[in-house]
């Protein structure tokens, strides 16, 4: 997946303000630093992300879960529940890294928020006249 710079910097502008700007962006272990889309995001390599809000520096590290058949990360709802359970345990477990949020990506490369999420809905069609199997 292609990393749009626009749709990062709008995913933390959600989070942290308006005023932050992405100052630069690098997979992890690379050296070159790039204020671009990034290519090939999602792959298994970490995004490193340097921002600034009103003149104080930040960083932090987005990464995904590469699909991986036979490992229980083969549908994206598996690891959608992975990194669900990241984002509620490592803040509470000692001397581990914090987690910032976890969200997801939309079919147009989009960063959607879900962090303070506790529990999910289905919305489903109501379907007159026929006969659906319906199980909740």
């Amino acid at each position: 997946m292609d990393l749009k710079k626009a749709n990062l910097e709008a995913y933390l502008r959600s989070l942290y303000g308006r005023d932050l700007t992405i100052t630069s962006t690098r997979k992890m272990g690379e050296t070159i630093a790039t204020t671009e889309d990034v290519k090939g995001f999602g792959y298994g390599s970490p995004l490193l992300v340097e921002y600034e809000i009103k003149g104080k520096k930040g960083s932090a590290v987005l990464s995904s879960m590469r699909v991986q058949y036979g490992f229980g990360h083969d549908h994206f709802s598996d690891r959608a529940k992975i990194m669900i359970w990241q984002n509620s345990t490592f803040n509470n477990l000692p001397k581990h890294v914090p987690s910032m949020d976890v969200g997801y990506f939309t079919e147009k490369g989009k960063l959607v928020s879900a962090g303070d999420s506790r529990e999910y809905f289905l919305l489903i069609e109501k379907i007159y006249g026929k006969e659906y199997f319906f199980d909740l």
